[in-house]
């Protein structure tokens, strides 16, 4: 972290101009913050009439998304036993005034926590003769394969690479195959 950090540093300057500005800054008043976005402005592309117009800013779950609005996204790493990690509002405030003050003077800021979305995992779990010869028990194997499935989900430790999931990243079947085939022998 120490080398990191000198990096970090020389190109923020302790400003937050950009959106990985935004990121980078994010972290550093609290460590307990391991993931973090910046969203940036985002106009609607269609007419989709009576709700929007082209052009007119993007808002979601109280999120708005127009030019001049800047929203980061802080999600916490609160450990494995917390499935859906959600800042403290004592956090998102400490965040908020670090932000706050290496901001642009026209940025409008909000500092908030992440929005999740339900994922169903269907699957089906067939054990082979051979494991059954040996020992294995179906309700085992369902449990080992549920605590995979929840282990590679978690926000803050899991995904592809066991680092946690970015905001607004993709969960692809491809992905969670091999994360819950039991290991071979």
């Amino acid at each position: 972290q120490l080398a990191r950090r000198p990096p970090r540093e020389l190109k923020t300057r302790d400003r937050a101009v950009t959106a990985e500005d935004y990121v980078v800054l994010a972290g550093e008043p609290n460590k307990s913050v391991t993931v973090a976005a910046c969203l940036l402005p985002r106009l609607q592309l269609l007419d989709q009439l009576p709700a929007w117009k082209a052009g007119d800013p993007w808002t979601f779950a109280g999120v708005v998304r127009a030019p001049g609005n800047v929203t980061v996204v802080v999600v916490p790493d609160q450990g494995d036993s917390v499935p859906r990690p959600t800042p403290t509002p004592e956090l998102v405030d400490e965040v908020r005034g670090y932000l706050d003050q290496r901001r642009d003077i026209g940025v409008q800021l909000q500092v908030t926590g992440p929005r999740y979305l339900p994922i169903i995992v269907q699957a089906q779990v067939v054990i082979w003769k051979e494991a059954a010869a040996a020992g294995a028990k179906t309700d085992d194997v369902k449990a080992d394969t549920l605590d995979r499935i929840a282990a590679f989900l978690h926000p803050t430790r899991g995904g592809p690479d066991g680092t946690g999931w970015q905001v607004g990243q993709n969960v692809y079947t491809s992905d969670l195959f091999p994360a819950i085939m039991p290991a071979r022998d």
